[in-house]
């Protein structure tokens, strides 16, 4: 591994979401004289089946960090290095059985001061009552030589494949996308590769295939850096490019989930009346999705931990939604980058996936919905947007936008600046009308 770029080796810390600055502690352990690194997290994480693990009676919640490990008393570890060196298998047998005449693991753990008044996962639902908090609050430790879960994958750099952690597993509900977070645009949307040379454009497909993608590529990155919104023990059907899961609208009321479509008579008249139920009017929410489906792999020849414990790690953006009685379907589809389903996942369209909501702001939202009304704008719209002098403004109107006073006394907003003013007055008087 020390041959490998430090990207290939390494999970950043501003990867992972946290919420405050990490702290560095000291071990309490003599022998061990290593800082303790923490890091704490606040995430919406839900349970399709009101899944609610137990938090304590503290309110420091902390994970155990020492999930994956197997503590053992001195005098057991003796006897399995004298068995191992002699080569006796029948006293290393009997050394390390379940039987044998020592304290077990979950006896011995309460003795390791990380371990101490620690859950071994968490969850913002409760057992009973209403969510009052959503974002659940938590932390872990990290010490030398701890093991934590990480998937690796593959991916090309300058014509060589080279092995990058995707994915990072603290417990069954947190699990840590690597990949959209780092190269959000990459795994959640596509490059822009069309250049803008001019503000007129010959119609409104030159015009969108513009400025979509330079859109996209902001929202995307912005939609990255929020809340997160993460459902685990979902039913999730899977295809070879789209799936689709379905929600009910009782559990998205309780947990603050908006899954639902604006149509375009609202985002272009502002008609709240709107009732049209037709699919090609209206504009989908276009959250992303970071799906992550745990599955075993039976193969006998994977030993030790994790054993046979697989995630396929996929993204999506959602596609569709449709709204039924009591209940909210929702299609996505897969992007390009996302890899095939293994050959275990393909025996059946549906498994229990977790699935992280990429949330994009309200105002993105109803600004790529826009852009994809504006084929049905009013003219003045469309030629605005194609750079073209509007021939439907008469010289009253002229008249009045050019009375018009454009700055807003607001405290504590900032007076316009020269472009702004420009920029205001060009959209208002804009017009030929020689």
């Amino acid at each position: 591994m020390n041959v490998l770029p430090q990207q290939c080796r390494d999970v950043a810390i501003n990867l992972l979401n946290v919420s405050c600055q990490p702290k560095f502690t000291t071990d309490k352990d003599d022998d061990r004289p290593f800082n303790i690194l923490t890091l704490a997290w606040q995430k919406r994480l839900y349970s399709d089946t009101g899944y609610a693990s137990s938090i304590g009676d503290h309110s420091d919640i902390r994970i155990d960090p020492h999930q994956n490990t197997t503590f053992q008393q001195y005098s057991r570890w003796t006897d399995i290095l004298k068995s191992l060196i002699m080569g006796k298998n029948e006293m290393l047998k009997s050394t390390i059985s379940a039987h044998a005449d020592f304290l077990e693991a979950d006896q011995m753990r309460s003795f390791v001061p990380a371990c101490t008044l620690t859950v071994p996962d968490v969850s913002s639902e409760v057992k009973e009552g209403v969510i009052t908090r959503h974002f659940c609050e938590f932390s872990m430790s990290f010490n030398h030589a701890q093991i934590v879960s990480v998937l690796f994958g593959s991916e090309s750099q300058k014509g060589v494949l080279l092995p990058y952690p995707q994915l990072l597993e603290l417990t069954n509900n947190v699990k840590f996308c690597l990949q959209h977070v780092q190269d959000p645009v990459k795994y959640l949307a596509t490059y822009a590769t069309r250049a803008v040379h001019s503000a007129h454009y010959r119609s409104i497909d030159e015009y969108l295939k513009t400025w979509m993608p330079l859109l996209r590529m902001e929202n995307t990155t912005l939609a990255a850096r929020e809340d997160s919104i993460t459902i685990n023990d979902l039913t999730v059907t899977l295809n070879e490019i789209d799936g689709s899961f379905i929600l009910t609208k009782t559990f998205c009321d309780i947990r603050n989930i908006v899954c639902n479509a604006k149509s375009m008579s609202f985002l272009l008249y502002e008609n709240e009346n709107d009732k049209s139920k037709g699919q090609h009017e209206y504009v989908p929410c276009l959250d992303f999705l970071c799906i992550k489906c745990p599955y075993i792999d039976s193969n006998t020849a994977h030993k030790g931990t994790p054993g046979g414990k697989r995630i396929w790690l996929a993204h999506g953006q959602v596609d569709k939604i449709e709204s039924r009685k009591g209940e909210i379907l929702v299609h996505f589809k897969l992007h390009g980058t996302s890899p095939r389903r293994p050959a275990l996942l393909q025996k059946r369209s549906t498994h229990v996936c977790s699935v992280e909501i990429l949330t994009k702001l309200e105002s993105d939202r109803r600004t790529e919905a826009a852009l994809l009304c504006l084929p049905k704008a009013k003219p003045v719209a469309l030629e605005a947007a194609l750079g073209q002098k509007s021939n439907h403004l008469d010289r009253n109107y002229l008249r009045l936008a050019q009375q018009m006073e454009t700055e807003v006394n607001v405290l504590g907003l900032a007076p316009n600046n020269p472009k702004q003013r420009q920029a205001i007055f060009t959209a208002l008087c804009a017009a030929d009308l020689d």
